[in-house]
């Protein structure tokens, strides 16, 4: 008997050694076996004092950026030719500062100077590098811990641009409006008109009326310390931003945390100063500890009316980006996960307020698994202080997310959003990226950590990409012929045109392609001399190829198409000779394919006024979800592809 209970207690270790290892290998599969948090923001950051204020502070970037990139924030200097620089070292060793002023194109270099002993301030001589009405650009290179930072501002002499006098000025308005005083010299500013909507509080301007100015009925109070950034001057105005966090109670009394950005253009007088343009916007940040599920779907409050979002077909998980985080409901688990955020914990932490990047949602499959992208500056993170598109894959079912690739580059986040990975598209059971980038279609497999290019010349050819990046069509090469690929399962199929026509590839309506038809004769130009070809006729197919939408007019030609949310917007003209004449568009409705399971829509309260949610067809039964925090994938080598 105690010789079985040994048999049997040796086999019961056994197959729990065993059960060990095979979870091991199943919930880290094809990365490292590590995951961990993204971490706190380490890089030092720069700011200036400007006549006692401080403004103007700059992130790193670990990478020498292009001019155009870094032209957000402007300086000025006084007659002594000094800026008085602030640098937080958030506990680096900086061993020395170099400054050096440039041209505007960045191409000429008209001072510079190393400094070794650096303190927490640092005087730069910057006053004759510049003539009076000369605007040049400031970079600053701090090395600190073997590492090489980089900082960029404009600089100008000020010639009579009184920026303090209209900082002063910004703060004592955006003041009065917080604490709901001095209602007159808010009043006698404001130009109220029709240009702006007075039922909702997250976009206001120099045309709403006192009250939505004022903050209605809420009483914010302000978290941390407001980053102003000067961002123009010029003799008869400068234009100063304001970003920071407020907090107030909302509609249940439960304090909520708002990110602001408040903009104002003021003109200075020595008699009254003029506010030539003023607006503000408010984004409430997602907060699942507060009610953000009642029986119609998930309560974003006061929220930008553009809300970025995408479900899956069956309406069961949602991706959803609010105040510059990204986060995923999957109503059938019936938990939260907050995919990303560049904020820590730290409510209070300046750096938290950096919005120089963008978070795009690509897709969210059956699963709940979420491909998306964040373009722009790295705030924190495996890649701090590079700019670039990072494209990362949340696995549902281990909670983790996994950095698929990144894109460095040395743009603006605006330009990065145009320019690089514009349509993306995950495969899961192949474990493999596909993605346009500078007109090719290129494949990354991610296991083996390669690349190949399927497709070259893209925009030479003419292209379109379905909004999940699953579709591609596309001109074969020397050919009129258009080529659709579905990249999920890699099946082909082609559109030959009939002879003296020419196919153009419009877009996708879920799986169905769009496309007109068109010949030589067709091309001209519009009134501004633009190049157009004309379109007789428009066409959609569905995935067995069959022709599902025919639109044709007998006296117009279609000129221009665009698609969002399954409807297709026609610009259109009458041809005279080669020149198009722009007529009154039309546009074409597919509710068969709009995906009705889950919808955004406003409600309202008093005190918060217009708010939005997103709305799940069958409702929501359980309102008290889990709240998961996804960790990052570890991996031995990152997928870096430089260009």
């Amino acid at each position: 008997m105690k010789r079985e209970r040994i048999i049997r207690i040796s086999i019961l270790v056994v197959i729990f050694v065993f059960a060990i290892i095979g979870f091991s290998h199943l919930t880290n599969r094809g990365s490292a076996d590590m995951t961990a948090d993204m971490g706190t923001a380490t890089l030092p950051t720069i700011s200036f004092e400007v006549e006692g204020e401080e403004v103007n502070l700059l992130v790193g970037h670990r990478r020498e950026m292009s001019v155009a990139a870094v032209r957000d924030t402007i300086l000025t200097f006084g007659d002594k030719g000094k800026l008085k620089t602030n640098i937080q070292k958030r506990g680096k060793n900086v061993t020395s500062l170099t400054y050096g002023i440039y041209t505007l194109d960045g191409e000429e270099k008209l001072r510079e100077e190393t400094i070794d002993d650096v303190g927490n301030t640092v005087t730069l001589e910057v006053n004759r590098a510049l003539t009076r009405e000369q605007e040049g650009l400031l970079k600053i290179t701090l090395e600190c811990d073997g590492k090489t930072i980089y900082y960029y501002t404009r600089i100008v002499k000020d010639n009579g641009h009184h920026v303090k006098e209209c900082v002063e000025y910004a703060k004592k308005f955006r003041e009065n409006a917080l604490k709901k005083q001095n209602e007159d010299t808010i009043k006698k500013v404001l130009e109220p008109n029709s240009k702006s909507d007075n039922t909702t509080l997250q976009h206001v301007n120099i045309h709403s009326d006192l009250q939505h100015v004022m903050w209605g009925d809420l009483q914010p109070e302000v978290i941390g310390t407001p980053r102003i950034s000067i961002q123009e001057t010029r003799k008869n105005y400068t234009s100063i931003s304001f970003r920071y966090q407020v907090q107030c109670k909302g509609d249940k009394n439960k304090e909520e945390v708002y990110v602001v950005n408040e903009f104002f253009k003021v003109r200075y007088s020595e008699k009254q100063m003029y506010v030539l343009d003023y607006e503000r916007t408010m984004e409430e940040v997602f907060d699942t500890s507060n009610s953000v599920l009642n029986d119609k779907g998930v309560i974003l409050g006061i929220a930008n009316e553009n809300i970025l979002y995408k479900a899956n077909e069956s309406g069961t998980c949602i991706a959803f980006v609010q105040a510059g985080e990204l986060w995923s409901y999957h109503k059938g688990n019936d938990h939260f996960s907050l995919l990303f955020s560049f904020r820590d914990s730290e409510k209070e932490d300046i750096r938290n307020l950096t919005e120089k990047y963008q978070i795009d949602v690509h897709s969210v499959d059956e699963d709940g698994n979420v491909t998306f992208s964040v373009c722009g500056y790295m705030n924190r993170g495996e890649h701090e202080g590079e700019s670039g598109v990072a494209i990362y894959y949340y696995q549902e079912s281990q909670n983790t997310v996994r950095e698929e690739l990144f894109l460095p580059s040395v743009e603006s986040a605006p330009v990065i959003a145009k320019e690089l990975a514009k349509q993306v598209y995950y495969n899961a059971k192949e474990e493999a990226l596909y993605f346009v980038l500078d007109d090719k279609l290129i494949k990354t497999n991610i296991k083996k950590k390669g690349q190949e290019t399927l497709l070259q010349d893209l925009e030479k050819r003419g292209y379109v990409v379905s909004d999940d990046g699953h579709l591609i069509a596309y001109l074969q090469e020397g050919k009129d012929d258009i080529e659709v690929w579905n990249l999920t399962n890699h099946t082909k199929w082609t559109l030959k045109p009939e002879e003296g026509q020419k196919v153009i590839p419009l877009g996708f309506v879920g799986e169905d392609f769009v496309y007109g038809i068109s010949n030589e004769e067709y091309q001209g130009v519009d009134a501004t001399g633009e190049k157009v070809q004309g379109m007789k006729r428009l066409e959609i197919r569905d995935s067995s190829q069959k022709v599902v939408k025919v639109y044709e007019k007998q006296d117009s030609f279609i000129i221009g198409v665009s698609i969002e949310d399954n409807v297709i917007q026609l610009r259109q003209g009458r041809k005279d000779g080669t020149v198009y004449t722009e007529l009154v568009g039309d546009h074409i409705t597919n509710n068969e394919l709009a995906n009705a399971e889950v919808t955004c829509k406003s409600y309202w309260s008093d005190l918060k006024q217009t708010q939005y949610r997103l709305v799940f067809a069958e409702g929501i039964k359980d309102k008290k979800a889990k709240v998961l925090k996804p960790k990052q994938v570890l991996q031995e080598r990152t997928n870096v592809m430089e260009r």
